[in-house]
């Protein structure tokens, strides 16, 4: 069993470490190293054995900015296929010429 620093709320010694979290899925508690107190049932972190509410709203609050772009960003090329192309100076609708009618030959 690996040894965890003390918990910052009780200081006892007896902590698991945390897989999986609502938060953070299985990502989030690898990267703050998440640990749960066997006595309080605190979340704590598990190297340093600091608190790890700021960390877990920096985390929230930066995945939720990441999808907020990537989502708009979706919608922006969803809606930008929609719109039609401008009409430039090489358009073949401002380019083309008007012919004369070919002269009838007479027989």
């Amino acid at each position: 069993m690996p040894t965890f620093e003390p918990c910052p709320y009780c200081q006892a010694q007896h902590a698991n470490k945390v897989r999986f979290t609502p938060w953070g899925g299985v990502l989030g508690p690898a990267v703050f190293s998440l640990v749960k107190c066997e006595p309080c049932g605190k979340h704590f972190n598990g190297k340093s054995g600091s608190r790890v509410e700021k960390a877990i709203r920096l985390y929230t609050t930066v995945s939720l900015a990441l999808l907020a772009i990537l989502v708009a960003f979706m919608i922006h090329a969803f809606c930008a296929g929609d719109r039609p192309a401008p009409l430039g100076p090489h358009h073949p609708v401002i380019t083309a010429q008007v012919l004369p009618p070919a002269p009838v030959p007479l027989t």
